[in-house]
Protein backbone atom coordinates (compact mmCIF):
# COMPACT_ATOMS: atom_id res chain seq x y z
CA UNK A 1 0.00 0.00 0.00
CA UNK A 2 1.19 3.17 -1.06
CA UNK A 3 4.55 4.65 -3.12
CA UNK A 4 6.91 3.34 -0.27
CA UNK A 5 6.20 -0.22 0.00
CA UNK A 6 5.95 -0.06 -3.75
CA UNK A 7 9.10 1.19 -4.42
CA UNK A 8 10.76 -0.93 -1.63
CA UNK A 9 9.95 -4.12 -3.60
CA UNK A 10 10.39 -2.22 -7.40
CA UNK A 11 14.33 -1.99 -5.13
CA UNK A 12 14.61 -5.36 -4.30
CA UNK A 13 14.93 -6.18 -7.80
CA UNK A 14 11.24 -7.89 -7.89
CA UNK A 15 10.34 -6.66 -11.61
CA UNK A 16 12.64 -8.58 -14.16
CA UNK A 17 11.54 -11.56 -12.16
CA UNK A 18 7.79 -10.88 -12.28
CA UNK A 19 8.01 -9.97 -16.13
CA UNK A 20 9.04 -13.53 -16.99
CA UNK A 21 5.88 -14.92 -16.18
CA UNK A 22 4.70 -13.47 -19.07
CA UNK A 23 4.28 -15.63 -21.77
CA UNK A 24 2.12 -18.33 -23.16
CA UNK A 25 2.69 -21.39 -21.27
CA UNK A 26 2.15 -19.41 -17.28
CA UNK A 27 -1.25 -21.02 -15.79
CA UNK A 28 -4.09 -18.36 -16.60
CA UNK A 29 -4.61 -18.11 -12.56
CA UNK A 30 -1.15 -17.49 -11.90
CA UNK A 31 -1.33 -15.24 -14.93
CA UNK A 32 -4.01 -13.19 -13.41
CA UNK A 33 -1.93 -12.70 -10.33
CA UNK A 34 1.29 -11.57 -12.27
CA UNK A 35 -1.20 -9.13 -14.03
CA UNK A 36 -2.25 -8.09 -10.29
CA UNK A 37 1.01 -7.14 -9.35
CA UNK A 38 2.25 -5.15 -12.21
CA UNK A 39 -0.48 -3.29 -11.64
CA UNK A 40 -0.24 -2.33 -8.40
CA UNK A 41 3.48 -1.57 -9.25
CA UNK A 42 2.14 1.08 -11.89
CA UNK A 43 0.17 2.58 -8.87
CA UNK A 44 0.49 5.87 -7.20
CA UNK A 45 1.38 8.96 -8.75
CA UNK A 46 2.74 10.88 -5.94
CA UNK A 47 6.04 10.16 -6.72
CA UNK A 48 4.99 8.04 -10.09
CA UNK A 49 6.65 5.02 -10.35
CA UNK A 50 10.02 5.24 -11.52
CA UNK A 51 10.76 5.82 -14.82
CA UNK A 52 13.09 2.66 -15.57
CA UNK A 53 10.19 0.27 -13.84
CA UNK A 54 7.54 1.99 -16.86
CA UNK A 55 9.93 1.03 -19.48
CA UNK A 56 10.54 -2.46 -17.93
CA UNK A 57 6.50 -2.79 -17.76
CA UNK A 58 5.57 -1.52 -20.87
CA UNK A 59 6.38 -4.29 -22.98
CA UNK A 60 4.43 -6.86 -20.85
CA UNK A 61 1.65 -4.53 -20.88
CA UNK A 62 2.14 -4.56 -24.38
CA UNK A 63 1.63 -8.08 -24.25
CA UNK A 64 -0.87 -8.14 -21.63
CA UNK A 65 -3.39 -6.02 -23.57
CA UNK A 66 -4.28 -8.68 -26.39
CA UNK A 67 -4.79 -11.26 -23.98
CA UNK A 68 -8.31 -12.97 -24.03
CA UNK A 69 -9.50 -13.26 -20.37
CA UNK A 70 -11.51 -10.63 -19.25
CA UNK A 71 -9.52 -10.42 -15.74
CA UNK A 72 -5.86 -9.77 -17.13
CA UNK A 73 -7.62 -7.32 -19.52
CA UNK A 74 -8.84 -5.10 -16.50
CA UNK A 75 -5.87 -5.52 -14.77
CA UNK A 76 -3.86 -4.10 -18.14
CA UNK A 77 -6.39 -1.70 -18.87
CA UNK A 78 -5.94 -0.14 -15.17
CA UNK A 79 -2.44 -0.64 -15.07
CA UNK A 80 -2.25 1.63 -18.41
CA UNK A 81 -4.41 4.04 -16.60
CA UNK A 82 -2.08 4.00 -13.82
CA UNK A 83 0.55 5.14 -15.79
CA UNK A 84 -1.14 7.44 -17.95
CA UNK A 85 -2.33 9.52 -15.00
CA UNK A 86 1.35 11.35 -13.52
CA UNK A 87 0.98 14.26 -16.65
CA UNK A 88 2.70 14.37 -19.98
CA UNK A 89 6.58 13.58 -19.05
CA UNK A 90 5.24 10.14 -18.18
CA UNK A 91 3.04 10.15 -21.00
CA UNK A 92 6.49 10.67 -23.38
Amino acid sequence: DGPQLRDFVIQHGVVAPLLQFVNPSVPLTFLRNVTWVIVNLCRNKNPAPPMKTIQEVLPALALLIRHTDLDILVDTVWALSYLTDGGNEQIQ
